[in-house]
This record gives C-alpha cells, sequence and structure tokens, in this order.
C-alpha cells in the first residue's frame, strides 16, 4: 500500500469583502518545522519554494490600498515574514495598472510566526 504524503496547506486569511488577493502562496508553515518538509526536486529546498518576496498580495480598489506579504532576505532560513500597507498613487495613474507608492509604506510589520502574521493581515483586511 502506498501512503500519499501531504505537504503544507496555504494559511486561511480571512478578508472584508471590499478586499481581492492577487495571488496567494502563503503556507501554513512555521520557518522553524521548514527543514521538516522535503522537496522532490534535487537542489531545491523548500527555502527556495515558500520562503521568498511573492508570498501574498492583497488589494482594496476602493481604498487604493496594497497589503504585500513576503519572506525577507529571499530564501533565507534566518530571515521573518514581512507585511506592507502602501497605497496607490492617483497622479497619472493607468487604472489597467495601478502604481503604488512602495517608498512611503502605510504600516510595516515583521515577524517568524504565520500565525502573527495572519492575525496582523485579518487585522488590517477586515
Amino acid at each position: 500500500m502506498t501512503r500519499k504524503t501531504e505537504g503544507p496547506e496555504l494559511a486561511t486569511i480571512r478578508i472584508g469583502s471590499s478586499w481581492q488577493i492577487a495571488y496567494h502562496r502563503l503556507l501554513r508553515l512555521s520557518p522553524d518545522r521548514a527543514g521538516e518538509v522535503a522537496t522532490t526536486v534535487p537542489g531545491v529546498t523548500i527555502w527556495h519554494l515558500s520562503f521568498n518576496e511573492d508570498l501574498l498580495q492583497i488589494i482594496n480598489p476602493d481604498r487604493g490600498l496594497l497589503v504585500d506579504v513576503g519572506w525577507y532576505p529571499d530564501s533565507d532560513p534566518t530571515g521573518a515574514f514581512g507585511l506592507v500597507i502602501v497605497r496607490r498613487r492617483e497622479e497619472g495613474e493607468d487604472p489597467a495598472r495601478p502604481s503604488y507608492d512602495w517608498r512611503n509604506p502605510l504600516f510595516e510589520f515583521r515577524t517568524r510566526s504565520v500565525e502573527d502574521l495572519v492575525a496582523e493581515i485579518e487585522k488590517h483586511t477586515a
């Protein structure tokens, strides 16, 4: 009999109805337990696959806000999750490709805890 091995699942995140998830790759995986997860690609670790700068992006078009979550430094086991909230720029904006003010974030948060990260995301996107 073959036993199927399950990998980490996506983190469950509850957001308000005015928010839209652009992409979601944030796993419910503690960085302290990441070494226990094996990958099937030789030379590629869970750090390369699941702890990078592009984990989650949530947009509120009505309020002109973007929530961005990543792991910094990218793929580094000593890093941390980073959450930033930025505002859309109004001047000269192309509605099809809005620009955001990354140099002046409204909010920043760092943690190594997935639970604390999700709680902070939900607090700002309720």
